[in-house]
């Protein structure tokens, strides 16, 4: 040591950072310790600061788990993060004489012109020692092999974040992550019965409309006089007509039908670009359902169609509501892993669930349109049961018998 100087400043830098690490806030809440191996400092594996967890599980997010792969210093993700570590513990020895002293053994020098005078600084450091770095902020978490660095506490399943994602926090802890599994699981199946219910609803139009298609074919093939598929469709509607379509639906309704029609045209464009095909086939049927009433002055505009158009589009409402509630704190993503044990005969299937923001330029316009074609289809529902109401309050009789 006496020899070499430096060596005593790099030693004396490890040991503030290891302390950095180990010390823990005063005021930082309970955190349950992590089992590490039985070689390990018995002290140090229970002492855990809020900075040594930050940056220990934002380093075990970005290496692959240990024992299925390795990735080498080269990697942009570990070069960013080591980058990142860097600047922090610049920033924390800076104001700390010796730690000063011990970082000037890394910063690059001039190199002179064949002139003789010095040329500017190409790099601020010659050499950082990331490796080292990492040994001791995540000590027990990073292992180091000739293979490349690994996540060596990382469980089954684990799977690799972009750094800037670990950055931003959102990768889920694990303390929290068992609590969320639960919660997610429930939305998932809560979302489920609600797309279900919508399938149901077009499922049962689609068959009615079948059975009206073939019963108009077999009429026109055996030559027997039927009534179109329009009547036979809004047949209930014509045997509950009262009367003509009041003037204040032809007036002063019509206008907000064709604006509706445009806005179920509009949520059958968002429905495509989302990638839900049978979505976009329920939004043009209750958009051509509209024109429908609205076409040719609203003459078929009854009101046995207002009411069942408003019932169905007031339920939809509710189900949207429901289904828009469970996931306004984000959105779950699922994938699915499959291992396969050929040794042992086992395939293993790991799903990871990750929470996303309802709204995340992240993860693209498809997932982006999805999230607004999930807000808008309730507005659009309840506009929709709001002009039905409006417009079967215009007529001055009712579908049902009032009582004497």
């Amino acid at each position: 040591m006496m020899q070499f100087p430096e060596m005593g400043l790099w030693r004396d830098l490890r040991d503030k950072v290891k302390l950095r690490v180990t010390t823990v806030d005063k005021d930082a809440a309970d955190v349950r310790p992590r089992k590490g191996s039985m070689w390990d400092d018995e002290d140090n594996s229970k002492r855990t600061s809020s900075w040594g967890a930050t940056w220990r599980e934002r380093i075990r997010n970005v290496l692959p788990r240990g024992i299925d792969n390795f990735v080498t210093m080269n990697d942009k993700d570990v070069r960013l993060m080591a980058d990142a570590l860097w600047r922090d513990i610049l920033e924390w020895a800076k104001d700390d004489g010796d730690s000063a002293r011990a970082l000037t053994l890394f910063t690059a020098e001039p190199t002179p012109n064949l002139d003789g005078t010095e040329a500017p600084a190409v790099d601020e450091w010659a050499f950082v020692p990331a490796a080292d770095l990492l040994l001791i902020v995540a000590e027990g978490v990073v292992g180091i092999t000739a293979e490349g660095l690994g996540a060596a506490d990382a469980k089954p399943g684990h799977d690799r974040l972009p750094f800037a994602d670990c950055m931003l926090d959102k990768k889920q802890t694990r303390l929290e992550r068992d609590d969320d599994d639960d919660r997610d699981r429930k939305d998932r199946r809560r979302g489920s019965r609600d797309r279900g219910s919508r399938d149901r609803v077009l499922f049962v139009l689609l068959i009615d409309c079948l059975d009206v298609w073939a019963s108009t074919s077999a009429a026109a093939f055996t030559g027997e006089t039927t009534e179109t598929i329009e009547e036979q469709l809004f047949q209930p509607t014509l045997s509950h007509q009262e009367g003509p379509t009041p003037d204040a639906v032809k007036e002063n309704h019509a206008k907000h039908w064709w604006m509706l029609a445009v806005l179920y045209g509009g949520m059958v464009v968002g429905e495509l670009v989302g990638g839900d095909a049978f979505g976009a086939i329920f939004m043009a049927m209750l958009g051509g359902t509209a024109v429908y009433m609205v076409k040719e002055g609203c003459k078929n505009m009854s009101m046995y169609c207002l009411f069942v158009f408003g019932l169905m589009t007031g339920f939809q409402a509710v189900f949207d509501f429901l289904n828009i509630c469970a996931v306004l704190g984000g959105r779950p993503t699922e994938t699915t892993k499959t291992t396969i044990d050929s040794l042992h005969n086992k395939e293993t299937f790991v799903t990871t669930v990750i929470r996303h923001p309802f709204f995340d330029q992240d993860q693209g316009r498809k997932y982006n349109v999805q999230s607004a074609v999930m807000l808008a289809s309730p507005i659009v529902m309840l506009l929709s049961c709001v002009l039905a109401h409006a417009s079967y309050n215009a007529y001055t009789s009712s579908l049902f018998p009032e009582d004497e």
